[in-house]
């Protein structure tokens, strides 16, 4: 069995929980953070809710017990830069967006420095919320305003 360095169960707040708890996402009009910004200044946004994106690095996926969530771990990296991202996804709420070496946007818990589990971590970000970035849509999606997808020109077979 593998022991993460976070909790692995059911007891993780809902993102709406997180989106109505102190202390609030302390960027301006929900402005990205860079993420050299946020190592350089990490006492400054520790324990508050921040947004960043990077690249998906040495990603780890772990199917719970009640096979409903999935517990994830990776590097999200910019630059030389990077911060390690754990969290948990809902199965219920549909497919987790997360594959290596794709750009992602997280917004979740900034933690300069905690124990979990016995160790000691640094520079980490509990995810709440993980998205491709930009957004990945499936093929034949209808943009907004769109009539749809054209219709093939039928051709008739002639001997």
């Amino acid at each position: 069995m593998l022991i993460l360095p976070f909790l692995a169960d059911n007891q993780w707040p809902s993102a709406h929980a997180w989106n109505n708890s102190y202390p609030r996402l302390i960027l301006e009009k929900n402005k990205l953070l860079p993420l050299s910004q946020l190592l350089k200044n990490s006492e400054k946004y520790h324990q508050q809710l921040i947004r960043i994106r990077g690249q998906v690095t040495r990603l780890e996926l772990h199917l719970d017990e009640t096979r409903y969530f999935i517990d994830f771990v990776f590097f999200l990296k910019d630059g030389k830069e990077r911060v390690l991202v754990f969290g948990r996804h809902d199965r219920t709420k549909g497919d987790i967006q997360l594959t290596s070496d794709h750009m992602v946007e997280v917004r979740g818990r900034f933690w300069k420095e905690r124990v979990a589990n016995g160790h000691r971590l640094t520079n980490n970000l509990e995810a709440y919320q993980v998205r491709f970035y930009p957004p990945k849509n499936p093929d034949r999606a209808q943009r907004p305003g769109s009539a749809g997808p054209r219709p093939q020109r039928r051709r008739d077979v002639t001997d």
